[in-house]
């Protein structure tokens, strides 16, 4: 790698901070930024926060900008004694339906605006599971769409339409098998104990979401007990009722936070 300037001449960048020892030249504008990581979490003014922060186990940046993460920047740190950031992560570049994200073709996503149309989870969910960390992916909202609805729902559909109603149970019930093996598999009084907290609360907003959509599937055929598992949830049955089917297919419905409410098992056991 060739020798990098730290300094460019000021009546050609025109704007810049000014070097201290040449009144005609400005602070490469990478050499100052990337100060902004140490500056930011105390160094020179806050020993006790800065130790706290840095170094850092990670380190996410873009590809286009990894030369300046991983060389300068490391360059910098170990001239001023400083320990190097553990771990350097270059993300890679979206399109979108196949095509480069551009104001022009007017094809920009705006996250933002995405996680009012979608659930934030399932926004989430959808970058982790479609486009490999770490290299370039696909952006389609046609596919996160799909990936927001519970695949059940087809099969589902497709038994009720054809007044298949047994079957149309035996779907139901296949799902809350599988919230129960989903249960015994992650051991959500274990993440508690253990004190595992985000994970505790990933997998018991799984299992509840789980379960509104069961109480969806089950209103047709059972709508006493698809009412009372939303009002186990802390939802008013007939404000849930009031949504669109499709909008209510569509993973993340229950808010997080939402406050349930404890009582007698749906199906007690004969005494």
């Amino acid at each position: 790698m060739k020798d990098v300037s730290i300094s460019r001449q000021k009546k050609t960048a025109h704007c810049g901070i000014e070097f201290p020892l040449d009144a005609d030249q400005v602070i490469y504008v990478w050499f100052d930024a990337l100060i902004n990581y140490l500056s930011a979490i105390g160094y020179g003014s806050d020993e006790k926060l800065f130790k706290k922060w840095w170094p850092m186990d990670l380190h996410i940046v873009g590809k286009d900008i990894l030369k300046f993460h991983a060389a300068l920047w490391p360059a910098m740190l170990m001239s001023a004694g400083l320990p190097l950031p553990k771990t350097v992560f270059a993300h890679g570049f979206f399109t979108v339906n196949g095509e480069k994200m551009s104001k022009s073709l007017g094809n920009v996503v705006d996250p933002v605006e995405l996680v009012t149309l979608y659930p934030l989870d399932a926004v989430r969910y959808f970058l982790l599971s479609e486009i490999k960390f770490g290299e370039d992916g696909d952006f389609s909202l046609t596919r996160l769409k799909e990936l927001c609805e519970i695949d059940i729902w087809r099969t589902y559909s497709d038994h009720m339409e054809a007044y298949r109603f047994q079957e149309a149970v035996g779907s139901v019930w296949g799902v809350i098998r599988s919230a129960n093996q989903f249960i015994e598999q992650e051991k959500p009084w274990a993440l508690f104990k253990e004190n595992k907290q985000q994970l505790l609360n990933d997998v018991l907003y799984n299992i509840l979401e789980t379960l509104r959509q069961v109480a969806w599937l089950l209103l047709p055929l059972m709508p006493d007990t698809a009412e009372r598992i939303w009002q186990r949830l802390g939802l008013d049955p007939a404000v849930e009722k009031e949504q669109p089917l499709d909008l209510a297919q569509v993973w993340g419905g229950l808010k997080p936070q939402t406050k349930i409410n404890k009582g007698e098992p749906l199906f007690p056991k004969e005494k």
